[in-house]
Formats: C-alpha cells, sequence, structure tokens
C-alpha cells in the first residue's frame, strides 16, 4: 500500500511507523498565558517599593511586570504567597516618587458606607467603581480563612488584589473574589478587610511569608477522682 508523501494529517495518524529520512521528530511547544490583576503599593524602603495583591494573581507566575497609573512598567520579584489568606506581595525597584497608599480601619466599616473599588478589570487600567457595603464577615472559597467583606461595587476579572476604599481614600479591604454565574459582576463582590492584611505586610517585608501561630493540643485519659 502507497504512502502519500505529502505527509501531515491524516496520513501521520494513519502510518505512524513509516517515515521519510527528512522527517523530523516533532517538537514539544511551550505555551505561556498571560494573567492580569490588580495591587496596592502599601511600602517604600530606600528605592524598593512594595505591592500587596493576592496570591492568585501572582503565586504561579514564571514572570512578573508592575504596569502603574502613568504608563511606566518594571520587572517585579515576588516577595512571598500565601494562599490560605490569599495574599502576596511584590516590589520593584524604582528612584521615581510614587505615593503610598493610606491604610484605613476596616473595623470601623459599617453596612451601608459608601466605598470604592479600584483596579483594572477585563485590562481597563484604573478603572474605579463605586458602591456600598453589603455585608461583613462573610466566609470565602474553601480553605481562605479571611472573614470578608461584601460591597455590591462592581468587581471583574483583573480587580483582583486591586484596592476597596472608604469615601476618604484610604484602602479597608483587597479586592478578592466574586460571585458570578455568569462570569461577570452581578453586584456581589468581596474582598479582604484591610486590618486582616495589616500584619500580613510586615511579615512579607521581614520574613518572606505569613507567620501563624498554633495551639498545641494533647488528648489523655480522664481519671475518676
Amino acid at each position: 500500500q502507497a504512502v502519500p508523501q505529502n505527509r501531515g494529517w491524516p496520513w501521520d495518524f494513519l502510518f505512524p511507523d513509516q517515515r521519510r529520512d527528512d522527517q523530523t521528530e516533532p517538537q514539544e511547544r511551550e505555551f505561556r498565558n498571560q494573567g492580569l490583576g490588580s495591587g496596592v503599593i502599601v511600602r517604600k524602603i530606600n528605592n524598593t517599593y512594595y505591592i500587596l495583591t493576592n496570591e492568585h494573581v501572582v503565586g504561579k507566575a514564571n514572570e512578573i511586570v508592575v504596569v502603574l497609573n502613568d504608563g511606566q512598567e518594571y520587572k517585579a520579584t515576588l516577595i512571598g504567597g500565601d494562599p490560605r489568606m490569599d495574599l502576596a506581595m511584590v516590589s520593584f525597584e524604582s528612584s521615581e516618587d510614587y505615593p503610598i497608599a493610606e491604610l484605613g480601619d476596616s473595623e470601623k466599616l459599617e453596612v451601608g458606607d459608601w466605598v470604592i473599588a479600584v483596579g483594572s478589570p477585563f485590562g481597563f487600567v484604573s478603572s474605579v467603581t463605586a458602591g456600598i457595603v453589603s455585608a461583613k464577615g462573610r466566609s470565602g472559597p474553601q480553605n481562605n480563612i479571611s472573614d470578608f467583606i461584601q460591597t455590591d461595587a462592581a468587581i471583574n476579572r483583573g480587580n483582583s488584589g486591586g484596592a476597596l476604599v472608604n469615601i476618604y481614600g484610604e484602602v479597608v479591604g483587597i479586592n478578592t473574589w466574586i460571585a458570578a454565574p455568569t462570569g461577570g459582576s452581578v453586584g456581589l463582590g468581596f474582598a479582604i478587610p484591610i486590618n486582616n492584611a495589616k500584619r500580613a505586610i510586615t511579615d512579607f517585608i521581614e520574613k518572606g511569608e505569613i507567620e501563624y501561630g498554633w495551639l498545641g493540643v494533647s488528648v489523655m485519659d480522664i481519671i475518676p477522682g
């Protein structure tokens, strides 16, 4: 049975063991996916800026690029990440003077307070949306230990890691996830309270990870007195 000389689909499938002398083995191709998220500059030490974001935004990235509001791009380094809180920190070096976010007190938030979500939904850089605090103390996705601020401010893909701020411009939360059966905002956005993240900022910078306390428990038989 003759094998056609214009090898290719479907002939390679039909005749897998018959190859021309000049045919080489197929090479594996490398595929790279680009992700998008947001972040908040929370500290500066000398010329190093530190950005707080979500772990699911940068935790598995091979290469991180920070794009600032003025369009400047910087190669960033992952300082540390914590999947239990879904928080991470990256840093970049610059001699430019960029503003540092002012952190508020998320404990003072009340249901009905106005809040603003800042981020890059679907790649629309530096977008803001407004809404109110819908609820506090919401539980989140499985294995996440944070309690969440619920807001009806529009939050979409790309907002993750961005700031939730109050009317005074103080960061009160880190936008993290949405309940969206359709894939877009339906008014159910959730943010990590900034008070939950304040100690994490110091831990990331000083230790590269969030340090948890632990409670030891032992089991023993009870002897009747």
